[in-house]
């Protein structure tokens, strides 16, 4: 991209610049990592209230909204470390498992609550 300005301070006029956004380092995609992470906090507060139907949004925050997003954030890093500028970060390539794992495992909680109580919403 060549549409961006810059000052130049020798001038005192903004001046068009090269800047090649491709140059740029990238790393994993943290973002997309924290809605899981947000997901799975919500799906552990909904655990706590204890009422069928937050049980059943509980049940499906962790049995689709938590898988679809790690998937996506699996596939947006896979995308970027295709690229010759990727970097990544130390512990960041365990941690999509660990919240993978935190998230089916409280949606099977959710299930097993309302399978012990029989209770439909």
């Amino acid at each position: 991209m060549t549409d961006n300005f810059a000052y130049d301070p020798g001038s005192g006029l903004s001046t068009a610049v090269s800047i090649d956004r491709d140059d740029v380092a990238v790393g994993p995609p943290i973002g997309i990592l924290s809605i899981a992470l947000g997901a799975v906090a919500v799906q552990a507060a909904l655990f706590l209230v204890g009422e069928p139907p937050a049980h059943w949004v509980g049940y499906f925050i962790g049995s689709v909204l938590v898988p679809v997003v790690v998937f996506w954030f699996r596939r947006v890093d896979l995308t970027r470390q295709r690229s010759g500028l990727y970097r990544s970060r130390s512990g960041v390539s365990w941690l999509p498992a660990v919240v993978l794992f935190l998230g089916v495992g409280l949606a099977v909680a959710h299930a097993f609550y309302l399978a012990i109580h029989k209770r439909l919403a």
